[in-house]
């Protein structure tokens, strides 16, 4: 009961924080609650209003990252029991890779940076071979299921689940390249002409709310719900916890949200900003494990750093968008290493349970003739 008592005035905490932030926002700077507007001055051009947002961000991320980070012995032990470690740890590369990236392509080569965002260019393609792979691997996840003894989830069969998966990732995957057009370059639908980009696209027609549902949702799934598998378990009914990712997914997360300029504005993407950086810090400030101390102290340090060149030098690109490109690209991976996760945990307990039935079968065997011979 008081972890749940935490839990519930953390959240109206940071609902209050939020409201008033967002409330300020609008009163105040005049800004509705999805409109974008770029820090073109940087941290040196915001108003005291904007640091009292800001501020209010910073606390209900603290509190958010203090009442959802589980204890340095918890995190250190499902560090050390993360499966496919050498997987993990190169997605790692991949997603601080690509954060890296960014800020370098942003201060040296901003005009190439812009260049490799358009269709069939590499940052591009890059988002769409990384979704390819995590869908396939669900679709094997999928079939490998139906072989397989898996709890059921609320009544529903795992390979119904995964199924549902596959569905949302290839729609997010048939949304990305156009449903072809970018590749075999037909002309836009009468129906589709008034989206932003004129492509042949539902999520054009509506891209500040599909960003806010597709950042949210990947901050949700791939932080939230595994730092809550370890700190507050009870929250996780039922056999869901199978389909959580283990906490590494996190790790792979982390630049995620510092990635921030042209939606900087965005009340809620300050607050998710601040959070990842709180996280971390929340580790450093806590006793335990010395390596995993220093190791988080590096990962506040790399996101603090991400988020200040972000803002301070966004206005050296031509509209702010790559940004939000490059963060795509980090949820990409991230679906990517989800699917293949998932897709060897269900193979690795197939494989599992045929060692079990045949174990099985030659005790039976065994004692069958036993059972002759008496």
């Amino acid at each position: 009961m008081p972890h749940q008592l935490k839990l519930i005035y953390s959240i109206a905490f940071c609902a209050i924080a939020m409201i008033v932030a967002a409330a300020m926002s609008f009163e105040v700077l005049d800004r509705d609650f999805l409109q974008k507007v770029n820090p073109t001055s940087g941290f040196g051009g915001f108003s005291g209003v904007e640091w009292l947002i800001l501020a209010l961000c910073a606390l209900a991320a603290w509190v958010a990252a203090v009442t959802i980070c589980p204890d340095n012995c918890k995190l250190r032990q499902a560090l050390c029991e993360t499966p496919q470690p050498r997987f993990f740890a190169l997605m790692t590369v991949a997603s601080f890779t690509t954060a890296i990236a960014a800020v370098a392509l942003t201060l040296y080569a901003p005009i190439w940076f812009r260049s490799m965002m358009k269709e069939t260019k590499l940052f591009g393609v890059l988002q769409e071979v990384f979704i390819l792979i995590g869908l396939v691997a669900l679709v094997l996840a999928a079939f490998a299921a139906m072989r397989t003894q898996l709890a059921r989830v609320l009544g529903i069969r795992a390979p119904v689940i995964l199924f549902g998966m596959v569905a949302a990732i290839l729609f997010l995957f048939l949304e990305e390249i156009s449903y072809g057009q970018h590749y075999f370059g037909w002309s836009t639908p009468e129906k589709f002409a008034g989206n932003v980009q004129n492509e042949t696209n539902l999520h054009n027609f509506y891209t500040y709310r599909f960003e806010l549902v597709f950042y949210s949702g990947a901050l949700a799934a791939f932080v939230i719900l595994p730092l809550l598998r370890l700190s507050l378990p009870a929250l996780l009914f039922g056999n869901t916890r199978f389909f959580v990712p283990p906490l590494a997914t996190a790790v792979v997360a982390l630049p995620m949200c510092a990635l921030v300029y042209e939606s900087w504005s965005i009340v809620i993407f300050q607050f998710y900003a601040m959070l990842i950086v709180a996280l971390p810090i929340v580790v450093v400030m806590r006793d335990g494990d010395t390596q995993l101390r220093r190791m988080a102290a590096i990962a506040a340090a790399f996101n603090t750093l991400l988020l200040f060149f972000c803002v301070q030098f966004g206005r050296l690109l031509d509209d702010g968008y790559e940004y939000s490109e490059m963060r795509e690209l980090i949820i990409a991976i991230l679906i990517c290493t989800y699917g293949v996760w998932l897709w060897r945990m269900i193979v690795a307990r197939e494989q599992l349970n045929g060692m079990r039935s045949s174990q099985e079968a030659i005790l039976a065997s065994d004692f069958a003739l036993k059972t002759q011979k008496i």
